[in-house]
């Protein structure tokens, strides 16, 4: 059995430390009520890059996270699941956390693995929302609340497919706080300054 790393007088709570994989190996089967895991996401990589303060930055988190395939994340995955499957007891639950990059073989290992899905939840980060625009300062990701304060003349929206200019950002009817963004083409985007990125959480 391996030595715990810490654990308090009344020996409610034990800290192990390791690879989780054979910490699980070395645990009783059937003993774990809930399982909390927060994997790689894999996101480190050659040109791998993520938003950071608005700015386009690459990610180099460490060896543990760096981008090997779909191939191998979907084993690793498979591995840990595997071993958190022999201790989760029949009626206990896991928690999974990552991005739109890794969660999905997360899911599909799980299904493989004989998990029933309950729920799964959309985390929102704060930060405000980001749309991608081209102002006077150049072009990359610039959040809504700020387009008010732009000339919107000078500033052109990206939509996935081609630019399109700002004719104007304003606050809505519906609440104090929503601002609407109209562009050229007729479109409008509406949301809270405080609209949020997402990540996803599943629960099994």
């Amino acid at each position: 059995m391996i030595e715990p790393y810490w654990q308090s007088p009344d020996r409610v709570a034990t800290l192990y430390q390791g690879d989780c994989v054979q910490v699980m190996r070395a645990m009783p089967r059937d003993s774990v009520d809930v399982i909390f895991a927060d994997p790689p996401y894999f996101l480190s990589s050659e040109g791998g890059t993520t938003c950071q303060n608005g700015k386009r930055v690459e990610v180099k988190k460490g060896e543990w996270d760096r981008k090997r395939g779909l191939a191998y994340m979907h084993h690793f995955t498979g591995q840990w699941l595997i071993a958190a499957r022999r201790v989760l007891k029949p009626e206990g639950t896991i928690w999974i956390t990552g991005t739109q990059h890794s969660i999905h073989s997360a899911a599909v290992a799980m299904d493989q693995l004989g998990y029933r899905l309950i729920n799964e939840i959309i985390w929102c980060l704060g930060g405000g929302t980001n749309v991608y625009a081209d102002t006077a300062k150049g072009v990359g990701l610039v959040k809504i609340k700020d387009l008010a304060g732009l000339d919107h003349k000078s500033v052109r929206l990206w939509n996935g497919e081609k630019w399109t200019q700002l004719l104007g950002v304003s606050r809505t009817a519906r609440a104090g706080n929503e601002l609407t963004i109209t562009l050229r083409s007729g479109e409008k985007i509406s949301c809270t300054p405080k609209c949020n990125f997402r990540t996803w959480l599943l629960h099994w």
